[in-house]
Order: structure tokens, then C-alpha cells, then sequence
């Protein structure tokens, strides 16, 4: 899921095709959810990630720029707070049987609505920092980005 408009396919097929794998096979693998309000990322969260954790096959979901579109102040801060927690809600559920990476702005970590959401984020999930050797390892080794599963990851992004 993008909620930063941040997904660029081109990295993905160009590593597959020096991994000497078909880069539209690779592709077609992945499914692609952008959101343009906080509350289409609840509708993604609910329609789409959490039946995904009940598919038998294991998958990776990746939340992009969780806390871009949060920053809306046309929308009550209770009303996105509620969203918000709604949408890790609906994450950390699926993340009993997927492997779960979400990325935040680390930009907004700082600023005055930033750190509500960072807050909301540190609070009830692990957020690591810094290089991930055994990740980047299995991506490296394996030609393919997994994750243990059951898992859920959160990182910075540089940003802001």
C-alpha cells in the first residue's frame, strides 16, 4: 500500500532482469494500492491487506508513507488519530501471518503533527533504525525481498 506516492516499479524490474528473471513475471507478482485520504487506507487495511493473511501462501505486505496523508488538518485530529489506529489495528492483525514493513517520514518526526503519528507508531510496534544486515542479506541471496514471517517491521524514510 502507497500512501506516499512513493512505489516505483522500475528499480524491481531492473534487478529482476539481472537476477535473469522475467521482470513482467516479477511484476505481476506484486499488487499495487495507492491512497489518496486516510480513510481509503482504512478501506485498503480492511478490504485488502487483512484477506490477504488468510491466503495459504505466504506474503509480503508493505505500508509505504504510513503517516503522509495524516498530516490533513481538514480532517479533526480525532478523526485521523481514530483512522490511524484503526489502520495498525487491521496491520498488526495481519501481521500474525504476513510479513508485515511499514515506512514513515522521518521528516515528520519532529514536526508539531508528525510526532502524534511517530508516537502512535513507536507505541505499539517495534521501530528499528539503521541498516538491516540480515534483511538485506536474504534479499541478496535469495533474488527477492521476503521477511520472517510472522513479522512486522516499522522504518524511516528520509523525508519529510
Amino acid at each position: 500500500m502507497d500512501t506516499g506516492n512513493c512505489f516505483d516499479p522500475y528499480p524491481l524490474a531492473k534487478m529482476a532482469r539481472a537476477k535473469g528473471l522475467s521482470a513482467e513475471t516479477v511484476l505481476g507478482n506484486i499488487r499495487v494500492s495507492r491512497a489518496a485520504t486516510c480513510h481509503q487506507i482504512v478501506s485498503v487495511v480492511e478490504e485488502m491487506i487483512l484477506p490477504l493473511s488468510e491466503e495459504p501462501e505466504g506474503k509480503i505486505v508493505l505500508v509505504l508513507a504510513i503517516d503522509s496523508l495524516f498530516m490533513d488538518e481538514d480532517i479533526p485530529l480525532f478523526e485521523r488519530r481514530y483512522l490511524f489506529d484503526r489502520i495498525l489495528d487491521g496491520i498488526l492483525q495481519a501481521s500474525e501471518s504476513l510479513g508485515c514493513l511499514i515506512t514513515y517520514n522521518r521528516g515528520l518526526e519532529q514536526e508539531r503533527g508528525g510526532r502524534v503519528w511517530y508516537g502512535a507508531l513507536a507505541g505499539r510496534c517495534r521501530v528499528r533504525r539503521g541498516p538491516f544486515p540480515a534483511f538485506e542479506t536474504r534479499v541478496k541471496s535469495e533474488g527477492r525481498l521476503s521477511l520472517p514471517e510472522p513479522s512486522m517491521s516499522v522504518i524511516p524514510t528520509p523525508g519529510g
